[in-house]
């Protein structure tokens, strides 16, 4: 009996893990909204010994499924003030 409950028990529990849900990022899989938000610091201009400022900002990206992707964001920094982008982009997913 006790043997006959083991193999049952096996065969449930590999029956399972074969209905596992899909765990890789494809383009398809890709879609919908994202909000996110960052904080931290950079450098407030490109040019050596630039102050360094503090940031935090918001960002909305909607990813189509397509492998495309808009957003919009919202960042302020500490010395260069506020700066609002809107674009698209091309997503490069699964790409060699």
């Amino acid at each position: 009996m006790k043997t006959a409950m083991m193999i049952l028990l096996l065969a449930a529990t590999a029956a399972w893990a074969q209905d596992a849900p899909q765990t890789t990022c494809t383009n398809a899989s890709l879609k919908g909204d994202y909000g996110f938000t960052l904080t931290g610091t950079r450098p407030s201009a490109p040019t050596p010994g630039a102050a360094i400022e503090t940031v935090i900002g918001t960002a909305m990206t909607h990813f189509d499924g397509n492998g495309n992707l808009t957003q919009i964001d919202n960042i302020h920094g500490s010395v260069t003030g506020l700066r609002s982008r809107q674009g698209r982009f091309r997503e490069l997913l699964n790409q060699p």
